[in-house]
């Protein structure tokens, strides 16, 4: 359920549907993140699945962090090398995502953008939490998720754990009577990895 508004020649159009009760909502499958630095390509994955857009897989053997093997994360059991075949290999070589470099907003746009009919997506920068309110409306009503980059630690539920810095995560419902948001974040760690 979800509710739309929109002005056109100084008319208010509410589409699809009209529910009081409801709020922009695009339906998502969060994906965790298959490195300690994939968040990027997760959180694209995520969104162009939710789009029904196809993403090859592809394969590479990744390191899950920059340390690995030398003091391997004590937060989750894994192997400091893997092997993936998967949509987030693909992404992560699309947006050139290493250990040590992050993708910018621009590359996961791109790579994200690739994947889908029309260059829906856009980087751009919120300077309020009214241009927030308004990108996160309009996003979430033309049926697309909307992939955030925060500050992970600022994050309530990352109570202040400053190890998480940059971070991408995606939003698929925003509530404007509260000003909330559900987050989806493909964080690869269980405390924090999960839908808020």
């Amino acid at each position: 359920k979800r509710i739309c508004i929109e002005e056109k020649a100084g008319q208010m159009m509410i589409s699809p549907a009209y529910d009081p009760d409801a709020e922009p909502a695009v339906t998502v499958t969060r994906q965790a993140q298959i490195t300690s630095y994939y968040c990027g390509p997760a959180s694209a994955a995520i969104v162009l699945d939710a789009l029904n857009a196809f993403v090859p897989p592809s394969e590479e053997t990744l390191s899950f962090s920059s340390s690995c093997p030398n003091s391997c994360s004590r937060y989750i059991s894994h192997l400091c090398s893997q092997t993936h075949n998967n949509a987030q290999v693909t992404l992560g070589k699309n947006m050139q995502v290493t250990p040590t470099d992050a993708p910018t907003s621009a590359e996961v746009k791109n790579a994200v953008n690739q994947y889908l009919p029309s260059n829906y997506y856009s980087a751009s920068y919120v300077s309020s939490a009214n241009n927030l309110a308004q990108k996160l409306t309009t996003t979430l009503c033309d049926g697309h998720p909307v992939i955030l980059g925060v500050i992970a630690y600022k994050l309530p539920y990352y109570n202040n754990n400053q190890y998480y810095e940059g971070h991408y995560v995606v939003v698929d419902e925003y509530d404007p009577t509260s000003e909330r948001v559900h987050i989806v974040d493909p964080n690869y760690h269980p405390n924090y990895g999960k839908e808020y």
